[in-house]
């Protein structure tokens, strides 16, 4: 690069990442997308260039009972979850390897009209992050008796809340 050794911050070629040496992986992307969506289940899926080490993500619009299944139970991914976060990671130091499919599947309790998948952080088998491209909110299908965009199964109050918080009061 007729730059002096001494000087040089970097002794060899920059890949088209931008880094010293690199073999162009680290501006690579993953895609993680909502998959079939059923009354009880949502499958979340992905599509990536590289191995995947762990994930995390959190979905609002509706509570998750469960995550389970995909590709992280079959390579014995450690999976939990709360209401709205999902956690996957390997204790033996094993990875999803680079493909597309099902990333794990969700038993779910619809909340809202919309869920959104937000919060996304993939990682390699080292720990480092890996880029990703992530699906944004997805309308679900449910009954929403008086149109305040919650679920009837997940609503409080069939109608109005008056000032003081009272289903239909006055």
């Amino acid at each position: 690069d007729h730059i002096c050794d001494e000087i040089d911050d970097c002794i060899g070629q920059y890949d088209p990442c931008g880094i010293c040496n690199g073999d162009g992986t680290w501006c690579l992307s993953t895609d993680i997308y909502f998959g079939t969506l059923t009354e009880n289940h949502l499958e979340i899926m992905y599509n990536s260039p590289l191995d995947i080490g762990g994930f995390q993500f959190s979905i609002f619009g509706l509570n998750i009972i469960n995550a389970f299944g995909g590709e992280s139970e079959l390579i014995n991914f450690y999976i939990a979850n709360s209401n709205h976060t999902v956690v996957g990671f390997s204790l033996l130091g094993d990875s999803i390897s680079a493909g597309s499919g099902l990333l794990v599947n969700l038993t779910i309790d619809y909340i809202n009209t919309e869920i959104c998948l937000e919060n996304v952080v993939l990682s390699d088998n080292d720990g480092d992050q890996i880029n990703v491209n992530q699906s944004n909110c997805l309308a679900i299908e449910c009954d929403d008796s008086d149109l305040d965009n919650i679920c009837n199964q997940a609503d409080d109050c069939f109608g109005t809340l008056d000032e003081c918080g009272i289903c239909n009061g006055d």
